[in-house]
């Protein structure tokens, strides 16, 4: 998750307007919300709100990077 984080800061130092991190197309993140694919038992598996809980956790972390004031969104 710091990759996520460290990559916002990073673009907001570059001059950036915002940052869009992508949870579509069965790329990772998307497939943690998946029942289909996520098959896990823990924290992290099961019903939506657990499988978004990676996703709310890396916004939640990006956020407090970059601050309130920076637009990030989520594909």
């Amino acid at each position: 998750m710091d990759h996520f984080t460290q990559g916002a800061i990073q673009a907001k130092k570059a001059g950036f307007d915002g940052i869009q991190f992508h949870v579509a197309h069965g790329y990772w993140l998307s497939r943690l919300l998946s029942p289909c694919y996520n098959r896990r038992e823990d924290d992290y598996g099961g019903n939506i709100a657990n499988r978004a809980r990676i996703v709310m956790e890396v916004l939640r972390r990006i956020r407090e990077g970059v601050g309130n004031r920076f637009p990030v969104l989520i594909k």
